[in-house]
């Protein structure tokens, strides 16, 4: 039941609120592939690559907060539409 309602509040979304959610998620995926491909061209080895490793670390940790932002700022945009 409380699967459904929170289907057809996030179908009843504004624009506002789905563009900050799809661009959130795009530049989500977008941090994750820089992080794969340098994990990918580090090779494994971390002694001399240590630099390209942490960075790629880096780009995960930050996917998660860009998503975690861009989800709160839809629902912050979502409710101020619905009060106006």
């Amino acid at each position: 039941m409380i699967f459904r309602k929170t289907l057809r509040s996030m179908i009843a979304m504004s624009e506002g609120a789905w563009l900050l959610t799809l661009r959130g998620v795009q530049l989500g995926c977008a941090l994750l592939l820089g992080a794969i491909v340098l994990l990918i061209d580090c090779g494994g080895d971390l002694i001399t690559n240590y630099r390209q490793y942490i960075t790629a670390l880096s780009l995960n940790e930050l996917c998660q907060a860009v998503l975690l932002v861009s989800l709160l700022a839809s629902v912050c945009v979502e409710d101020l539409n619905r009060r106006a």
